[in-house]
């Protein structure tokens, strides 16, 4: 809900794990999976989560008593010169208004995420889509719907990974229940720990940073491929395994490319309407970003 929501100027929420019933979706991963709603406006997302969870939308938070965290050598690494600049802008105007942005330091995050992130999402794929199959009684299998997959990146995943149940290492591919067994036990509370542990010793509400680190790639071979695919989830990779909120808000138009950019919010688990709280405050400051030109 992030990344498609960026790369058009909408606003985007992955809840916190477990915040909506994941009832009658298709599954990839039941540990890590969530659905989420997207919108032009962080408003409309915190109606929309409103709608869904028998709550009520939050009112915009004072800005004046918010503070953020930023961990530039992960989240602000290899940026494009559109998305660094406007994300860079972004952070100017919100010191304008009151809030404290704080440099916060997460050296054990990239490998805690890499522990946690492909062994699990790989390895669940089989055996949850064979539950949901079978579930709903459909008298098609993961082989038979596997065979059927039209995207070309997608089917090479399934046939080469999900289905075999392997993992790709640099030397070729191997067994992924291992792998899947050490990320449960120990690589995902080691993420989540990364987390918290930074939002409590900075005394930070959220990290900010940019949702992608790049603007939206042209359509075409490259997009599709695993390069493009590893870039364009990095920054939001690690709060997806370790179920915790993220927001992505509108921030405006790149100078160079006149596409969109979007900054994002990771928040403590349970903290959605915190999160959307200052979502909201954020997005009356940052005004409203205009539809790209054609």
């Amino acid at each position: 809900m992030r990344i498609p929501a960026a790369l058009s100027g909408g606003a985007g929420l992955r809840p916190t794990i477990g915040r909506y019933s994941q009832d009658g979706v298709t599954p990839i991963s039941h540990s890590r999976d969530t659905v989420g709603p997207m919108a032009q406006t962080v408003a409309d997302v915190a109606l929309l989560d409103a709608v869904i969870t028998g709550g009520r939308a939050p009112a915009p938070a004072p800005l004046g008593a918010v503070r953020l965290g930023v961990y530039r050598a992960y989240f602000l690494k290899d940026l494009d010169t559109d998305t660094r600049a406007v994300t860079e802008a972004t952070f100017e105007k919100l010191r304008g208004v009151g809030v404290t942005i704080v440099d916060v330091d997460m050296p054990d995050l990239q490998k805690a995420n890499d522990a946690a992130s492909f062994p699990v999402a790989l390895y669940e794929a089989y055996d949850d889509l064979k539950a949901y199959l079978a579930r709903y009684q459909t008298g098609v299998t993961v082989e038979q719907l596997a065979a059927q997959i039209a995207s070309k990146d997608v089917k090479a995943t399934y046939d080469g990974l999900v289905v075999p149940r392997k993992l790709p290492t640099p030397n070729g591919v191997v067994d992924a229940a291992p792998a899947y067994a050490a990320a449960m036990r120990d690589a995902r509370p080691a993420l989540l720990k990364v987390f918290t542990d930074t939002f409590q010793r900075y005394g930070i509400d959220a990290l900010i940073g940019p949702t992608t680190p790049a603007v939206a790639a042209t359509q075409g071979p490259e997009a599709s491929s695993l390069p493009t695919f590893l870039l364009f989830i990095r920054n939001t990779d690690p709060g997806s395994n370790a179920g915790i909120p993220g927001l992505t808000i509108p921030a405006g138009l790149g100078s160079s490319s006149g596409l969109p950019v979007g900054i994002a919010l990771d928040g403590p688990r349970g903290s959605d309407q915190r999160l959307l709280a200052i979502g909201i405050a954020i997005e009356r400051v940052l005004g409203r970003t205009p539809p790209p030109g054609r």
